[in-house]
């Protein structure tokens, strides 16, 4: 319902997405010294446009980064999955976000292992081998190519094993950290399409369920 009248706000959320896949806003790793400039850069940034909150993507490939017995080091952070940069990164995020009086958010993409024009064997073969996408392939699902030929590789939504285990994600990360949100993104469906849960759907809808409304519930589980 729109407010008849206006009240104000005694406090204003103004973010920014600090994307790192691809190194679209922070630089790879290359030594401790390196990362901790660059991140002072991006939080003068932010300061200096009057916002309060970073919301930081520390998952952008079904990885992590920081120390998890989840997920193995991002190649996002220092360029080889499972790449240890040898302390502890998240750590300093949060703390030197906190000291500069920004608001810390921790930006996870739950589903996306990633995208690929290689066939769902062959791609799973280029993870680390304790990546739980490669020691669990069946489930990973694909959805129909993008307009670009790739291959959208995601956890499958629909199965219990795979809720649980983003629920761990979560769980560990909030007691490892003291962030202040956690943000989920590309929390659905991949856009082209799929048909590759049509097995998953059959063994757990409800009765009378459509695959768009147990796909919806999916979601809303988690």
């Amino acid at each position: 319902m729109i407010p008849t009248t206006y009240a104000e706000q005694t406090h204003e959320f103004r973010a920014t997405w600090v994307a790192t896949v691809f190194s679209l806003n922070m630089p790879l790793h290359t030594s401790e010294t390196q990362y901790k400039a660059a991140y002072n850069e991006l939080l003068d940034r932010v300061i200096a446009k009057n916002m309060n909150a970073i919301l930081f993507q520390v998952r952008p490939q079904n990885d992590a980064f920081y120390e998890s017995d989840y997920a193995q080091f991002s190649k996002w952070l220092t360029g080889v999955e499972g790449g240890d940069p040898g302390w502890d990164v998240m750590e300093y995020l949060v703390t030197r976000a906190h000291e500069r009086g920004i608001e810390f958010h921790a930006w996870l993409n739950p589903y996306r292992v990633g995208n690929s024009t290689l066939s769902k064997t062959n791609f799973i073969n280029t993870l680390h081998e304790q990546n739980f996408a490669r020691v669990n392939p069946d489930l990973v699902v694909s959805g129909n190519p993008d307009g670009n030929g790739l291959n959208p590789y995601i956890l499958n939504p629909g199965e219990p094993l795979v809720k649980e285990y983003i629920r761990n994600v979560v769980t560990e990360l909030i007691t490892l950290y003291d962030v202040d949100g956690i943000h989920f993104d590309d929390y659905f469906y991949p856009y082209s399409g799929m048909s590759a849960d049509t097995a998953t759907y059959d063994t757990y809808k409800l009765p009378g369920q459509t695959i768009s409304d147990w796909r919806r519930e999916n979601v809303n589980d988690v």
